[in-house]
């Protein structure tokens, strides 16, 4: 394993970012012509394995695993994308197509890379995203090292508040990551890079066929090639390569924009309702708390993993699980009024991870004098919903 080795890889790699975006920064007219030497270096490989290590994610469509690729060692297995990618023998897989569903009822096409092109995604996006971090705007938020989605939030909440600024164009783009034209991005990039080969890998991962699994035969298409648009979600390089084209003219959703005007409306933004709130003293004032929304999908989520299809699960394992979604939910939604929704959350949880326990056993009943706190948060170590504000970390929202 390259555990060991991580903490310099790690160091290296940070090094030789600092270096590349000081330079972008120093001249912003500056093209860079020798990165694919850098892409291709052992410690730049081994970091991009380690970051898509860690979030794991299924096999593509050579069902390659992260399990298989350390069964047979991973230093010989980087070695052999290495020599791949400097002799030049490389190209990209196609990708497998799964469906996701979406909050309307809708569902997002997700394109999924082997691990194989993932890591060289990730190592290309390693020496060239820390270039045009030095161009990117400041109030661009998304998929940027350094800031996250609650700081956005409350750039806006401190636009509200702080700059009176009531009026809030509530706008989604349209198909975004599906809509982003070739040649465009390609010119956003070339802008910067100067390095060929390395503009001939990405135009190359843009085109990539698609596999998608229908009635048990795989049916591919070259959708993105004929079209001459779209970077898939799911590829590791699609959230830079939107992120370039992001100040570009694109197509709003019509049907989901609108002029918000505060304290009179509210609008939702990542997750959490803006807008008027009264205090215990009765006072009105501009805050923000968890949308119905996002506490509607994580009920949803619960119900799912504690319905019947789950009764082969161990309790351990389905607890896990559901506490990951709570702590996760908590750790995100835990700025504004939210004790009455954390209320509502352990509640629900409770009455179904215990509904789940019983009825996995043929036992009727709600559970409640059948299975005690003790095993229930002690013994399986089921996540504690917050029950006191105290208990929170402190909000600035």
């Amino acid at each position: 394993m390259i555990d060991d080795k991580s903490t310099n890889t790690a160091g290296m790699v940070e090094t030789l970012q600092t270096a590349l975006q000081a330079k972008a920064e120093a001249e912003p007219a500056f093209r860079f012509y020798s990165l694919w030497d850098k892409v291709c270096c052992k410690d730049v490989l081994q970091e991009a394995y380690r970051r898509c290590r860690a979030k794991a994610g299924a096999p593509g469509v050579d069902r390659e695993s992260f399990a298989r690729i350390e069964a047979k060692g991973v230093e010989r297995w980087l070695e052999g994308l290495q020599e791949e990618l400097r002799s030049g023998r490389y190209a990209p897989k196609p990708l497998l197509r799964v469906w996701i569903p979406k909050s309307n009822g809708g569902r997002r096409p997700l394109g999924i890379p082997t691990i194989r092109d993932r890591v060289a995604q990730m190592a290309v996006v390693l020496v060239i995203g820390p270039i045009f971090e030095a161009d990117l705007l400041p109030q661009q938020y998304g998929f940027r090292p350094g800031l996250d989605a609650k700081m956005a939030l409350r750039r806006v909440y401190w636009h509200v508040t702080q700059h009176g600024r009531r009026e809030v164009v509530d706008a989604d783009l349209r198909d975004y990551f599906t809509s982003i034209p070739h040649s465009p991005l390609m010119r956003c990039l070339s802008r910067r890079i100067a390095d060929g080969r390395l503009l001939h890998i990405i135009k190359g991962w843009l085109t990539a066929p698609v596999v998608e699994i229908v009635d048990g035969r795989a049916v591919q298409t070259t959708e993105a090639r004929r079209t001459k648009r779209g970077t898939p979600q799911g590829g590791v390089i699609s959230p830079l390569a939107a992120n370039l084209y992001f100040r570009r003219f694109l197509e709003v959703n019509t049907a989901k924009t609108r002029v918000a005007r505060l304290p009179e409306d509210a609008f939702d933004f990542l997750g959490y309702t803006v807008g008027r709130y009264y205090g215990k003293d009765g006072r009105p004032y501009i805050g923000t708390r968890p949308s119905r929304k996002a506490v509607r999908s994580l009920l949803e989520r619960i119900h799912e993993r504690t319905s019947r299809q789950w009764y082969p699960d161990t309790p351990e394992n389905t607890v896990v699980r559901i506490s990951s979604m709570l702590r996760g939910w908590c750790g995100y939604f835990d700025q504004g009024p939210v004790m009455d929704i954390y209320d509502r959350i352990r509640t629900y949880t409770d009455r179904r991870v215990r509904r789940w326990l019983m009825r996995r056993t043929g036992r009727r009943g709600t559970g409640f004098r059948q299975i005690p706190d003790e095993y229930l948060y002690g013994t399986l170590g089921l996540y504690r919903v917050p029950m006191r504000r105290v208990d929170l970390p402190r909000a600035k929202v």
